[in-house]
């Protein structure tokens, strides 16, 4: 079977095969139809659409919630912290898709995501993470110890006011898939607006 990263298709035989339940290693279809290779991604099967779903779809904390709570919530919150405390609208942005590797890898906890039998999934990890941003225009961002800053400042919070709040009632994944997508477009907008 091939896979041509060029065209970010399958050829034919070989998406019959995965809609059998075969598979291309390395290579999963996306919520658009797309096809990325995880090995080696390329900027052209990048969507924010795709990023936005699967964000918001995708549970914190291993699915060990009361009610589920996804990373795009995560990352909104991530990114309105950031807002409050930098006005920065490109940081508030690479804040804003400070996870969406996810998107593609699934979130996995921290204990096992940071053992060190684990470095070839954060070596793809962090390939996506620097295709994203790249993407997008905050490579320069990539990484930014700003954002690590908040996201573990904001964790004692969201496990006790969300992971662990069992009256908490989520709000549905399409929602939350909107608010990610409004809030991308508004933060790219207000960052060329911007010196």
């Amino acid at each position: 079977m091939t896979y041509d990263p060029g065209t970010s298709t399958v050829n034919d035989m070989d998406a019959d095969h995965v809609a059998l339940g075969g598979s291309v290693v390395g290579v999963i279809r996306v919520r658009s139809g797309a096809y990325i290779d995880l090995f080696d991604p390329t900027p052209d099967v990048i969507h924010i659409q795709d990023i936005a779903h699967a964000l918001s779809m995708v549970c914190r904390f291993g699915g060990h919630t009361a009610t589920h709570y996804s990373v795009a919530e995560h990352s909104l919150h991530v990114a309105s912290q950031l807002e409050r405390q930098y006005r920065d609208p490109r940081l508030t942005l690479a804040g804003l898709l400070h996870d969406a590797e996810e998107a593609y890898t699934g979130d996995m906890v921290r204990p096992l995501k940071h053992d060190p039998s684990m470095a070839m999934f954060r070596a793809v990890g962090d390939t996506l993470h620097l295709v994203i941003h790249d993407k997008f225009g905050v490579l320069d961002l990539l990484d930014d110890p700003r954002i690590k800053a908040i996201d573990n400042e904001i964790l004692p919070w969201e496990m006790a006011m969300i992971r662990d709040c069992e009256w908490r009632v989520p709000p549905a994944p399409d929602v939350v898939r909107r608010a990610f997508l409004d809030r991308f477009h508004a933060l790219r907008a207000n960052a060329k607006e911007t010196p």
